[in-house]
């Protein structure tokens, strides 16, 4: 856990070390959840720039177009 959010949740959210300990792994995962949370907004944000931004070139080519490709598993 970063010394920051330790920092923070003690001094401005005026939460107990002693209390912050008690719950080190529930504030733990709760982080951990945020963080991906964060993580897959941003994902999703730079995914639909990177597809419809200003500048996206959209490019079609018929190279390739008919080929089929037949991958066999191995057993």
């Amino acid at each position: 856990m970063s010394s920051n959010l330790v920092g923070y949740l003690s001094t401005s959210r005026g939460l107990a070390l002693n209390d912050l300990l008690r719950f080190k792994f529930q504030l733990a995962k709760a982080v951990q959840l945020k963080i991906a949370d964060y993580w897959q907004q941003a994902f999703a944000a730079s995914y639909q720039t990177f597809l419809f931004g200003r500048r996206a070139e959209v490019t079609t080519d018929f190279v390739n177009g008919g080929r089929i490709e037949v991958r066999r598993q191995r057993v």
